[in-house]
C-alpha cells in the first residue's frame, strides 16, 4: 500500500507529519535533551549522538516510508509547529496484518499528554488507513513511564517477556501490551476504563 507522506495526522493539538531530513538539528538537539532518559532504553541514544547521526536516520525514515516497510512521523505541536518527539510503526508483518509502535518524547513535553496522543492518532492510522488487525507496543520492564503510556491509551498488557529486547550487549525483559482495532472503538466510545 502507498501512503503518501504529506499525511498529516492530528487531534488539533498535536501533529503527526512525516519525518523530514531538514528535522535533523531540531532532532539532534532533542535527543541531548533527552539523553539521561534516552540512554536508558535506546541502545543508539549517546552522548555522542550528532546531526550526521540523525541525518542518516531521516533518510532512512523516508527509504523505508517509501517502501512501505515502515511509518515514522515527527510529533509536532500544532499551534507553535515545535517539535515534541517521533513515533512509528514498524516491523511491520503484511501477512499477518500486525505491526509494532513505538515513541518518545523530548524531556520539555515530558507528562503533558504527548506520547499518549501521538500513540493514540498513530494506532488510528494503522487500524484505518493500513488495515492492521493487532498493534504490539513492546516495552523494556523497568521503563514504567512507557508502560503507563501504553495503558493510558488502552492497549491490553499481555505479560512480561523474558529476553525479549536486545539493548546494549544484553537482553532484558519486556512486557507486551496489544490494540487491537475494537480497543480503539471502545475507547472512543468511552467505554474503556484504563488509569
Amino acid at each position: 500500500m502507498r501512503i503518501e507522506k504529506d499525511i498529516v495526522l492530528s487531534n488539533g493539538k498535536v501533529l503527526l507529519r512525516c519525518c523530514r531530513i531538514d528535522d535533523a538539528q531540531e532532532h539532534c538537539n532533542a535527543v541531548h535533551e533527552s539523553i539521561e532518559e534516552l540512554a536508558r532504553w535506546m541502545s543508539w541514544a549517546s552522548e555522542n549522538y550528532s546531526v550526521e547521526d540523525s541525518l542518516i536516520w531521516l533518510k532512512a525514515c523516508n527509504t523505508v516510508w517509501d517502501k512501505g516497510m515502515e511509518y515514522n512521523f515527527t510529533i509536532v505541536d500544532a499551534e507553535t509547529q515545535g517539535i515534541m518527539g517521533w513515533c512509528g510503526l514498524n516491523r511491520i508483518d503484511y501477512q499477518n496484518m500486525t505491526a509494532s509502535l513505538g515513541y518518545w518524547v523530548r524531556k520539555q513535553y515530558y507528562k503533558q499528554g504527548v506520547a499518549s496522543t501521538a500513540a493514540m492518532l498513530l494506532a488510528g492510522f494503522g487500524f484505518e488507513k493500513l488495515q492492521f488487525k493487532r498493534i504490539e507496543i513492546k516495552v523494556a520492564k523497568g521503563n514504567i513511564a512507557s508502560q503507563r503510556v501504553a495503558e493510558k491509551i488502552g492497549a491490553v498488557r499481555e505479560g512480561v517477556l523474558r529476553n525479549m529486547l536486545f539493548e546494549r550487549g544484553k537482553t532484558i525483559d519486556g512486557v507486551m501490551f496489544s490494540l487491537i482495532p475494537d480497543d480503539i472503538m471502545r475507547k472512543e466510545n468511552g467505554t474503556l476504563s484504563r488509569p
